[in-house]
């Protein structure tokens, strides 16, 4: 009988983990993006790695947003993202010609502690020559939430992206746990 229960346990592995994975990837709605404006959507997972300036966000709530010195990359494409101090989430995406110079960008998240901030927001530009990169870095304890984190850019009236991403505990997707180990978070 134990040998039974050795054979499939593999199977019964296998089998939980897809149960996990069906159910955080359900979670998540479509990613949607004006295709009228907006070209080359990409988002995920980033390993931010370089200096940085503080700009002026005071819709944020350390009211400054982090811009980086050097372009950054999205390194897995997925709206699933580890709970992990340095281990950044966002969008990437270049317009189709129009250059949006006072877009603002939105991150709705669950309530931090204390503060009960669900919002928070910046403005940023888009244009059609460089690829705009826009994304929220864990660095704090207190921003270290899961649940559903939505980023979304505004213009002129008009939604030009939104991506829905599942924050969740490191150990249910031990795959993307790792994906920032040895980078240098600053």
């Amino acid at each position: 009988m134990a040998n039974h229960l050795v054979r499939f346990w593999p199977f019964v592995f296998l089998t939980a983990a897809c149960v996990v994975a069906g159910t955080l990837w359900a979670k998540t709605s479509e990613p949607y993006f004006d295709p009228d404006v907006m070209i080359d959507l990409e988002y995920g997972l980033i390993c931010p790695d370089s200096a940085h300036r503080k700009v002026p966000a005071p819709d944020t709530v350390l009211g400054y947003i982090k811009q980086r010195d050097q372009p950054q990359h999205i390194v897995v494409n997925t709206q699933i993202v580890p709970m992990i101090r340095g281990i950044g989430f966002g969008i990437r995406i270049r317009t189709t010609g129009p250059v949006f110079e006072d877009a603002t960008v939105i991150i709705q998240h669950p309530a931090f502690p204390d503060s009960n901030a669900t919002r928070e927001s910046w403005n940023s530009g888009f244009g059609p020559e460089n690829a705009s990169l826009n994304f929220f870095t864990f660095e704090f304890p207190f921003e270290e939430v899961t649940g559903t984190w939505t980023l979304e850019a505004k213009a002129e009236g008009k939604t030009l992206y939104r991506v829905s991403f599942e924050v969740v505990e490191p150990a249910t997707v031990p795959h993307l746990a790792n994906i920032c180990a040895g980078t240098v978070i600053s």
